[in-house]
């Protein structure tokens, strides 16, 4: 990534700030479009689209095909929609479910304190497989839900067949202008407060090699459940609490056959960070996607689909 890359970058989160700090100084109230988060009459039809209960939230998942189980784990700020392309692909060899976290999506809690580090999600990610039956499955897991997968495979092991992670945030390394916003205190808490769809599309266009792929259809799709409260306390609460120093300490305890894909043109986690990754992760390969962004399979589905097939159908 370079300089004037994150300088441009910078410069747009500091305007949006001082925006919003004058819009609370004066007192102005924002509109928001979307009703609460336990609301569901706002959620787009999907086939496949289920929800179960656990003791820690009420989880919404995708769920297509037959076969060994692999569960998606969407990034920072999207919901289990940012699969659509790829599911199709897997579902042909596996079970897929495609979950929402807590804090993404249309899963909604039932602890008001519910912490979001990684510890709590990866407790969650547990009681969610337990939920719906599943005792070892393969993880994929994007961006910010990297974190999620590393610390649930070095943990536990046993429930884990093989470790996908795209794009993922796992090295304790500098992180990007709009990370370093959510967990500074204060500010990650009114960013979050104040901010309209505009401003969130304006940051997961960096997400997209060609940001024109964020259609105003798809823009609005991801927005819908990220204007709920909860998720919007996610923003700011999950980024502040993650350790990275432990993830990516645990990185190199994994055993698992794992799969590194990361998109060439990644404008949100340096793709400079993937060698290293895959030297900590001993037992891991990695592929460099060329014309791919941070959201790589969103940006190549089909390349992201035919690495995943591959890997995953050559343990068999």
């Amino acid at each position: 990534m370079d300089i004037d890359s994150n300088s441009h970058r910078r410069r747009r989160w500091l305007g949006a700030l001082s925006t919003m700090i004058a819009l609370l100084h004066l007192n102005v109230a924002m509109p928001f479009a979307v009703s609460s988060a336990d609301s569901h009459a706002d959620l787009p039809v999907l086939d496949g689209g289920r929800f179960v209960e656990t003791a820690v939230a009420r989880f919404h998942f995708l769920e297509a095909g037959q076969g060994p189980p692999i569960v998606l784990l969407p990034g920072g700020t999207l919901w289990s929609y940012t699969y659509r392309d790829i599911i199709g692909a897997l579902a042909t060899g596996h079970t897929v479910y495609a979950v929402d976290l807590p804090g993404s999506g249309f899963t909604t809690l039932h602890d008001a304190d519910f912490g979001y580090d990684v510890r709590a999600m990866t407790e969650a990610l547990r009681q969610f497989m337990s939920a719906v039956g599943i005792a070892r499955a393969s993880v994929l897991a994007h961006s910010l839900s990297g974190s999620v997968a590393v610390d649930f495979a070095a943990r536990y092991p046993s429930q884990v067949d093989q470790l996908v992670l795209i794009s993922p945030l796992v090295l304790d390394t500098e992180l990007n202008v709009n990370m370093q916003l959510m967990r500074t205190p204060v500010l990650g808490e009114l960013a979050t407060r104040v901010m309209t769809e505009d401003i969130y599309v304006a940051g997961l266009r960096d997400a997209y090699a060609r940001p024109e792929e964020l259609t105003r259809d798809l823009a609005d799709t991801y927005w819908i459940p990220q204007s709920h409260d909860e998720n919007r306390t996610a923003m700011w609460k999950q980024p502040r609490n993650l350790d990275l120093s432990q993830v990516q300490w645990e990185a190199s305890t994994i055993r698992a056959r794992t799969l590194i894909l990361w998109g060439e043109q990644d404008r949100v986690i340096n793709p400079s960070q993937a060698p290293q990754l895959a030297h900590l992760i001993p037992t891991s390969t990695l592929r460099m996607l060329a014309g791919a962004g941070h959201n790589a399979h969103e940006d190549d589905p089909v390349a992201v689909a035919t690495e995943l097939t591959g890997f995953l159908s050559s343990a068999c």
